[in-house]
């Protein structure tokens, strides 16, 4: 389905990305990460597992701005990026990512995880 471009959503879509493309001083188009993000992790989603290089063709960026923005994926724990390959994350692989993540974070987690072992936190209070 085409967009129709005298609709309201899409002339509002126009300027939005407007607004978000400037300008830089060396005549070169300005995109924010976020949007390199938004836009890199859609081809993800739409592809299920993809190459570096079939996000490299299908955005036009350079090798250096996709690598970047895959691992902010990864650090984001959306994606998983094993330096050639971008799948996605399930939605319980994110929630584990995450969980895992912050209990390793915090110090007053009921666990801790010390050379890749889960063991209980002695320093835990009930």
């Amino acid at each position: 389905m085409t967009p129709d471009p005298n609709s309201l959503n899409f002339r509002g879509f126009y300027r939005a990305i407007k607004i978000i493309i400037s300008r830089s001083p060396q005549n070169k188009y300005c995109v924010r990460q976020e949007d390199i993000d938004w836009k890199i992790y859609h081809i993800v989603v739409d592809e299920n597992s993809v190459s570096a290089d079939d996000i490299l063709s299908k955005t036009g960026f350079d090798r250096e701005t996709v690598t970047g923005s895959l691992k902010r994926l990864e650090l984001s724990s959306l994606i998983e990026y094993d330096g050639e390959t971008a799948r996605i994350l399930s939605l319980h692989e994110m929630l584990l990512k995450c969980s895992i993540k912050n209990a390793a974070a915090d110090p007053e987690s009921p666990i801790i995880i010390e050379n890749g072992v889960i063991k209980e936190n002695p320093n835990y209070k009930r």
